[in-house]
């Protein structure tokens, strides 16, 4: 489903992805939608696209998928 974000836990191991909160991280993946996405582009000033979507998709109740440690994330 969109919106949709793989996470990490915000630990020692994980402190080179982008931090999403106080408790996770982006597991580097993301389902968004095209309205989202226009919209929050809209918006930008001197704010980065990747990690302001990653943001707003959370507020706007994205559903989170916790990604094991030794998983591997890739598109097929």
């Amino acid at each position: 489903p969109a919106p949709a974000l793989a996470t990490r836990p915000d630990d020692p191991s994980t402190a080179k992805l982008e931090r999403i909160d106080r408790m996770d991280r982006w597991g580097g993946i993301a389902s968004i939608t095209g309205l989202q996405l226009r919209e929050t582009s809209a918006q930008l000033g001197e704010w980065d696209l990747a990690a302001t979507l990653l943001r707003v998709s959370l507020q706007n109740g994205a559903v989170r998928f916790a990604v094991p440690p030794t998983a591997y994330l890739g598109i097929v």
